[in-house]
């Protein structure tokens, strides 16, 4: 889940400069716990990645064609050319998302482009 609030015109009334997660893991001032979520989102984010490539190669072999997939928290959308898609292809598609997530089938959406 992502909230997004736009505060850039108060940063300089709120004393606020927001750093970057490197930044805080860097910075002698930030403290242990704040270091250490830093830490931990870097790791699940480069996580994230990894998985989401795997998955975009494993359909890539599977279906013969280019391929997106979006992961988040909960969800996977899969973004494939329209004219590769049928019911046993995104049955493929289901099969190798559920075997490199934990995302239920119901979770995962698959979108044809043209």
């Amino acid at each position: 889940k992502c909230i997004a609030k736009n505060v850039g015109c108060m940063l300089d009334y709120m004393n606020y400069t927001p750093r970057t997660l490197k930044e805080i893991i860097e910075n002698n001032e930030s403290d242990d716990q704040s270091a250490k979520t830093a830490t931990d989102t870097i790791s699940a984010i480069t996580q994230r990645k990894i998985v989401q490539s795997d998955i975009e190669n494993l359909i890539k072999a599977k279906i013969g064609g280019d391929c997106i997939a979006v992961i988040s928290e909960d969800s996977v959308e899969i973004i494939v050319n329209e004219n590769l898609l049928s019911e046993t292809v995104a049955l493929q598609i289901k099969e190798i998302v559920m075997n490199n997530t934990e995302i239920s089938s119901e979770k995962i959406s698959i979108i044809g482009i043209k």
